[in-house]
């Protein structure tokens, strides 16, 4: 699966992902490839999702490749959720998804000039 193939018009592109292309090196790029190395795109439209919504695909990459280096058991019989897994003998599922900005925020993460990665966003965490 080729992550950076364009397959929407670039005018389409979500901020993330063309931000990756224009200024990411090729390291960081094949890291991203890597990352998708066998996993399954069982609705052909995750590249899609990836270059236009962007963010809730990066997450799903990531607990993949996470689940890959733990040695999870994948079961990709179903089309939903995301992760259908088994680990010492335990079964479990797991649904990869993100918070977007608030509808009182004004600007998107992408558009912050703040280190985002050092702070936290109370209005995007989800408390039980």
């Amino acid at each position: 699966m080729n992550l950076f193939t364009p397959m929407i018009f670039e005018k389409d592109f979500h901020p993330n992902f063309k931000s990756i292309l224009q200024n990411s090196s090729q390291d960081q790029m094949k890291t991203l490839i890597a990352w998708s190395e066998g996993f399954p795109d069982r609705d052909n439209k995750f590249i899609k999702e990836f270059q236009s919504t962007f963010n809730s695909s990066f997450w799903e990459l990531y607990l993949y490749r996470v689940f890959r280096e733990y040695q999870f058991a994948f079961n990709w019989d179903h089309m939903s959720p995301d992760f259908n897994l088994s680990f010492e003998g335990k079964n479990f599922i797991v649904e990869a998804t993100t918070a977007n900005k608030g509808n009182d925020e004004r600007v998107n993460e992408w558009e912050k000039q703040e280190d985002i990665y050092n702070v936290f966003n109370p209005k995007a965490m989800i408390t039980i």
